[in-house]
């Protein structure tokens, strides 16, 4: 059943979305034994998303204590054959924007979308 729901709403954030590319880059791993850092990865997963300007749908709920809702920032709902981090970039219609705080939807632990908080990036 949530597979079908996964394929059903994959389908309709492409048909009422946008493409896009999701890009997250690892840090490299520090060696003690060398004191170098190994080099990073990056990844880039593309996927289709669909924006939600309205800044006041946030709630309390959603945000970390770290984090706050400004000005400006979005709720950008991707689809789950890319999985967002902290800091991932988002690419879309030639804009970038940024991860600040996302979560999976995901009922019975099967990621149907991820809800994300975007800031739009200079």
């Amino acid at each position: 059943m949530y597979q079908k729901l996964k394929t059903i709403s994959s389908k309709l954030i492409k048909q009422f979305g946008s493409p896009c590319v999701v890009v997250t880059e690892n840090q490299g791993q520090y060696n003690p034994l060398t004191g170098s850092v190994s080099d990073g990865e990056r990844m880039e997963q593309k996927a289709y998303c669909l924006f939600d300007n309205l800044a006041y749908d946030f709630s309390r709920g959603q945000q970390n204590s770290s984090v706050t809702v400004e000005q400006g920032d979005v709720l950008i709902y991707l689809t789950a054959q890319a999985e967002p981090t902290l800091n991932s970039q988002i690419m879309v219609n030639g804009e970038q924007w940024t991860v600040v705080n996302y979560q999976p939807i995901k009922p019975a632990n099967t990621a149907v979308i991820y809800q994300c908080q975007a800031r739009k990036s200079a």
